[in-house]
């Protein structure tokens, strides 16, 4: 989990330093998402599985249902800021 979240940083980091200095092009941009995308291939199943051994069973149902409610939420308010945007 590490190792691809570093990896994802370092896309980003690329991307914002090539940004800074004037030389981002399209191409930069498809390179750093298909590093980032394979890094999070890597790091979700891993986050997955390691909610099994951190949190106690009790603990495990209420962080599933806080999780799948704020996926929900960060998702809906994502859309209505896209259609604000675009008015």
């Amino acid at each position: 989990m590490i190792l691809s979240d570093t990896g994802s940083g370092l896309c980003t980091a690329a991307i914002a330093m090539l940004l800074w200095l004037g030389n981002l092009e399209v191409w930069h941009i498809y390179l750093a998402m298909v590093v980032s995308s394979t890094c999070q291939g890597f790091q979700c199943p891993a986050y997955y599985s390691a909610w099994n051994y951190l949190l106690e069973r009790p603990g495990l149902m209420m962080f599933l249902l806080f999780f799948v409610v704020t996926n929900f939420t960060i998702g809906l308010v994502q859309v209505l800021i896209t259609s604000v945007e675009f008015l």
